[in-house]
Formats: C-alpha cells, sequence, structure tokens
C-alpha cells in the first residue's frame, strides 16, 4: 500500500491565485513566499531607522531657521496637502496646542519625503542642507535617494511582492539599489548613523538565504 504524499498547502487558496502568480516559476512557491515576508520585514526595520534619523534631522534643522512650530511658521509656503498632514497630526496628538515632539511624531514619511521636493527649494532645503553633515551634490540627488525608500517602505508596508522570479538581475538590482539608497541618505545625514543601522541590519542574512 503506497502512502499518500503530503497533502499541497492551498497558498492560492489562502492568499489569491494573482498573488500566488509572482512565485509560480520557483520550484518551491511556498519558500520564496516566506522569504519575501521575511525580507520585507527586515527592510521594515532599516526603513525605520532612516525615517526617524530623517525627520528628526528636518525637525532640527528648520526649529534653527523658524523656530520650535514651524509647521505654523507663515514663511513656508506649505502645499495643500502638507497643510491637511500637518492638521491632521495636530488632531491626532491632541490639538493645535499639542507639543512640537507629539505632532513631528504624527506626520507620516509622505510628509517628510515630500518636503524634499522641488516645491520647498528655497525654503525648507536650504535648512536641511546646512544639517547634513555629508553634503549630496544637489537637492535633487537626496529626493530621489530619499524616494528609492520611500517606494519600497510602501511596498513592505502594503505587503506587496519584492520577488521577480521571472527576472532575477532586476530583483537583484532593485534590492541593491534600495540598500544603497538606504545608506546614501543616512550618510549624508550622519555617518556614523549610516554605520550603526548597517551594522545591525539583517537584511543581508536574508537576503543571502533566497531559496
Amino acid at each position: 500500500m503506497n502512502n499518500p504524499g503530503p497533502t499541497p498547502i492551498p497558498l492560492s487558496q489562502w492568499f489569491s491565485s494573482a498573488r500566488m502568480s509572482r512565485y509560480a516559476d520557483h520550484p518551491d512557491p511556498e519558500a520564496l513566499y516566506l522569504w519575501n515576508t521575511h525580507l520585507t520585514k527586515t527592510y521594515l526595520a532599516d526603513i525605520e531607522h532612516l525615517e526617524v534619523l530623517l525627520r528628526n534631522c528636518i525637525h532640527d534643522a528648520l526649529t534653527g531657521r523658524y523656530g520650535q512650530r514651524w509647521f505654523d511658521n507663515g514663511r513656508i509656503a506649505f502645499s495643500n496637502e502638507a497643510g491637511k498632514s500637518i492638521r491632521t497630526a495636530k488632531r491626532r496628538a491632541g490639538g493645535r496646542g499639542a507639543p512640537p515632539g507629539k505632532i513631528i511624531a504624527e506626520l507620516s514619511f509622505d510628509f517628510w519625503r515630500y518636503l524634499l521636493s522641488r516645491h520647498y527649494q528655497a525654503s525648507i532645503w536650504p535648512q536641511v542642507e546646512k544639517a547634513l553633515k555629508k553634503k549630496p551634490t544637489s537637492r535633487q540627488q537626496f529626493e530621489e535617494l530619499v524616494v528609492i525608500v520611500y517606494n519600497m517602505r510602501n511596498r513592505c508596508s502594503h505587503h506587496e511582492s519584492i520577488v521577480h522570479q521571472r527576472n532575477i538581475p532586476r530583483e537583484v538590482a532593485h534590492l541593491n539599489a534600495v540598500d544603497n539608497a538606504i545608506h546614501m541618505v543616512a550618510s549624508f545625514i550622519d555617518p556614523r548613523a549610516a554605520t550603526w543601522i548597517k551594522g545591525n541590519s539583517r537584511v543581508p542574512t536574508v537576503r543571502a538565504q533566497r531559496p
């Protein structure tokens, strides 16, 4: 009498066929799916460090020029979207009179990323640039690196795949670009912080475990 083989894991039934199609070409789709899950969560740890480092850098830079409540300063022409984010952050922090630190903590990565855009070239960027311990070649370079991290953070936070099974060189190039962007942005802000983030990162270990 033959023993029946192991019961197939119904991943497509649980997580949808469309989602699992990204892993279908791999000899062990389940292993690749789990690796993707572990890697995205590992990246989020590094990105969390960088996001806090970036927001504190911008906050300190603008405080020196516009005061602790720089987000209320009329000399900064905030976009409508930024203004909405500030109002939402105040509400979540306890109201308009909430301490600046609590309001700052409620502002999302979206807000900080867009403060680096061309819209703030003359108001915010000069203050941020002065606060950086290493200087990028331009605001655009700094923004583009932050955008790489921001996009990766969104993919990881929304449980999206970072696997390119049908084009593994593309996958490797993308992950290398993310690793470089995290390190470069942190290095511009403070090289010691960049060394600390890299030294405590588990990303290289998990990347090496790709099935």
